[in-house]
């Protein structure tokens, strides 16, 4: 029974890496960057003066971090930039 549950969870810990990096590294840099800004909170203007970006640009990379990530809500990018650490 142990040996079972020992490679259950292997096989739950490469699924959750494997699915987990493959939606990260769909982002590009900057995307990446903005995800990060998201996950700890941060708004979008914050982010923008933080980034030195236009507050539109940020909402274009949050738009297109929810469809790439296949989320939508802020709340999951949380989880997911969570999961990649």
């Amino acid at each position: 029974m142990a040996m079972v549950q020992l490679l259950s969870k292997r096989n739950e810990d490469y699924w959750k890496e494997t699915v987990t990096n493959a939606a990260v590294k769909v982002l590009s840099a900057r995307e990446y960057l903005v995800a990060e800004q998201m996950a700890l909170g941060s708004t979008n203007a914050a982010i923008a003066t933080q980034l030195k970006l236009s507050p539109n640009t940020v909402a274009t990379y949050a738009r297109r971090i929810f469809r790439k990530l296949g989320i939508t809500r802020r709340s999951q990018i949380a989880q997911r930039m969570h999961l990649a650490q």
